[in-house]
């Protein structure tokens, strides 16, 4: 966590167990508790770099409990509920997203991207806008639905992506 102004580092293990603990403690208000998830990967920096024509360098993927906390809030009565343990797959998802879709600004003008991965029979969406003023892509939001049955390309069906050579806003990640 970053406490102290201090950015420490983890592996996939600890950063979901770390994730799933910093939800599930109570919202303290004015008490930011932040956890860095580790520098963006080349692929990805590349890719927003391009879209929105931002300098990537020493960016990082990070996540705090008030995003957290927001993202149980929202999703909690889905279709399929986002529970504490989903936040496991977050390291999952960045490291090897199927997709990335750029999703526009967000209210607060901030760029926002979309990654999508399938595990399983679900198929989890993660939300990030890009912090320039301390270079990180951190979490809005992140929802899950479930894969239709039968469906062959399930992202595509659901409408959740556009093939990259249709859209020039998503590229593949496979």
């Amino acid at each position: 966590m970053k406490q102290g102004g201090a950015n420490l580092s983890y592996n996939t293990e600890e950063i979901g167990t770390l994730v799933v603990r910093l939800a599930n403690r109570k919202l303290t208000p004015y008490q930011v508790e932040k956890i860095n998830l580790g520098t963006v990967d080349n692929k990805i920096a590349e890719f927003i770099q391009k879209t929105v024509r931002l300098d990537m360098k020493e960016f990082t993927h990070g996540v705090d409990n008030y995003a957290l906390h927001h993202t149980l809030r929202k999703h909690k009565y889905d279709q399929i509920p986002l529970v504490p343990e989903d936040f496991t797959k977050i390291d999952i998802i960045l490291k090897n997203p199927n997709t990335i879709r750029y999703e526009g600004k967000t209210k607060q003008g901030l760029h926002a991207f979309k990654y999508t991965k399938r595990l399983n029979d679900t198929i989890y969406y993660y939300v990030e806008e890009v912090r320039t003023g301390n270079r990180t892509l951190h979490l809005k939001t992140m929802y899950k639905t479930k894969t239709p049955s039968g469906a062959s390309n399930a992202l595509e069906e659901l409408g959740a992506i556009r093939p990259s050579h249709r859209d020039p806003d998503t590229v593949k990640c496979f």
